[in-house]
Order: C-alpha cells, then structure tokens, then sequence
C-alpha cells in the first residue's frame, strides 16, 4: 500500500513550550497532636518490648552503619495496633489531600518503630525509595518522643541548601515525597 508522505507528515510545529501546570506538591506538611504524649508512651513501651533488630539498608538490605546506625521493630497492622494505624491513616489522607494530591491507595509496608541511642546512632541523608522496589510516595514520621528528654535527633528535610527541620513536637506528624 502506498501512502502520501504529506498526509501523515505533522504540521509545523510553532512553538518549543507546552502551557505543563504549575507544581503545587508541597515539600513536606505536618499536623500536630496525632497522638497524645500517653499514646506516644504507649506505643514505645508497645514497640520496645519487642525484639527490635539492627536497621538494614538497600535492596540488599545490609547493615551499614556509616549510613544508618539504629535499630528498629515493624509494627503490624493488628488488633492491637489498629488504632494506630487508623490515626496515621487518617492523617495522611488528609494532609495528602491538603498538600500533594498523590493518588495513593494504602500503607505498602507496615509502620517502622524507630529507635536511636545517644551518643552518634543515626541514619544520615538520604532518599526514601530506589529502584525496582514497591513505589513509595510519601513518608511518614511520628515524633513519638518528649524533646526535652534528648539533644539532637533532628529529622532533616532536604528540598533547598539548607534542610527544613521537622517538628520534635511530640505526637506530631511530619508527611513528604519520598
């Protein structure tokens, strides 16, 4: 079959810029009091009675400590957790739909109870998903402890040349891109 090269040749293209909308995804978004300073305790003693292991980073899930020295215990979605995830849940889908307007769908993991010891543990920048693993839209903190019991142990936003610091509020809940 024969065709007509001016038929299927495109017109001539007039301008190099298509009218793309603004960014309007927030560079992190937080909401204070999603868990009283009694719920914080109770999901540390929830979390430490049980056997927290050393954190482990990359695909291959190695231990490094150059890059991430602390250790960590999932909490999973059960009947004594349910209130937890509800209230993280609810957070997130609201200042999700607030902030970023990602089309997410659900939790892909379970909740990482983290647990830093002074002096020097730590997990330095660093970015909140890699390649060829489950897509991971958001991040989520929860400043589970009292500030005034510490020194340090701040969560370094990364958007600009000098980091946001999150909120050591206790109770608060801190979301962004991951």
């Amino acid at each position: 079959m024969e065709h007509n090269n001016k038929e299927i040749m495109p017109k001539e293209i007039t301008q190099s810029c298509w009218p793309f909308e603004l960014d309007t995804v927030h560079a992190h978004a937080w909401q204070d009091g999603v868990f009283t300073k009694k719920e914080c305790d109770k999901i540390i003693e929830y979390a430490k009675k049980k056997n927290l292991t050393k954190a482990r980073v990359g695909p291959k899930l190695s231990l490094q400590k150059k890059i991430r020295d602390n250790s960590i215990f999932w909490i999973h979605a059960n009947n004594e957790t349910q209130w937890i995830y509800e209230r993280v849940v609810h957070s997130v889908i609201s200042l999700n739909n607030q902030y970023f307007k990602f089309d997410i769908y659900g939790l892909i993991e379970s909740l990482q109870f983290t647990n830093y010891k002074a002096p020097g543990q730590n997990y330095t920048k660093h970015v909140d998903r890699s390649h060829n693993i489950k897509i991971r839209k958001l991040s989520v903190s929860v400043q589970l402890s009292d500030p005034s019991e510490y020194e340090g142990g701040e969560l370094l936003l990364h958007h600009y040349e000098k980091p946001d610091i999150a909120s050591k509020k206790q109770g608060t809940l801190c979301i962004f891109p991951s």
